[in-house]
């Protein structure tokens, strides 16, 4: 585990068996993980966690729900899209439309993301967990941005409060919120549109 700081801290994401970086926020007497994972030793990490447990899923991809199937939680928040494949979850799935504040200042928002429909980001003291939200989509084989979706993730980004971005599958996660901006800005101004796509050069 990698603290971040005395309550957030984070398995780090694997690539053999390729699998999600799974955040732990201790609050009270609950823990929230963003994302679940799929490989063996996130399962043990979270069984072994007791008390009320909460999952917040940022999206649908195996390699960040997967463990569903080994761990049992109170409740499970996800996008709607998402929720199309949580049918054997045997946990109450909230499907969150809009923010909703937990408790103790943690926020689950609706996210716009090219990469998952339906993607959700999670903020707790002052970081927001964006899952794989600023990653592009692909067709056909080739990256793409949706240039609608890209404006309003660069405007949701500009518009919270959290001053850092944890940046899933990086090796060093945690980001300046400017650093993650200026990225974005940058696949605007020089990727090539079409059709409201946004294509690398």
């Amino acid at each position: 585990m990698v603290e971040i700081n005395q309550r957030v801290s984070y398995l780090p994401a694997t690539e053999n068996p390729i699998s999600s970086d799974v955040v732990m926020v201790k609050i009270l007497d609950s823990t929230v993980f963003f994302d679940v994972g799929c490989n063996k030793v996130s399962a043990e990490l979270i069984n072994g966690i007791s008390g009320r447990k909460i999952a917040v899923l940022s999206h649908f991809h195996p390699d960040h729900i997967a463990n569903l199937l080994r761990c049992r939680f109170d409740s499970v928040y996800c996008g709607a899209n998402t929720a199309k494949y949580l049918k054997f979850q045997k946990s109450p799935v909230v499907v969150v439309k809009e923010m909703v504040s937990l408790f103790d200042g943690l926020k689950i928002l609706p996210v716009p993301s090219s990469h998952a429909k339906g993607s959700l980001a999670m903020c707790v003291d002052g970081i927001c967990f964006l899952g794989d939200a600023a990653y592009p989509g692909y067709k056909l084989g080739k990256k793409y941005h949706n240039a609608n979706f890209l404006r309003s993730l660069v405007d949701f980004l500009k518009m919270i409060d959290s001053e850092e971005v944890f940046y899933s599958h990086e090796k060093n996660p945690v980001k300046t919120k400017e650093v993650i901006l200026g990225v974005l800005e940058s696949i605007q101004a020089n990727w090539r549109e079409e059709k409201g796509l946004l294509f690398k050069k």
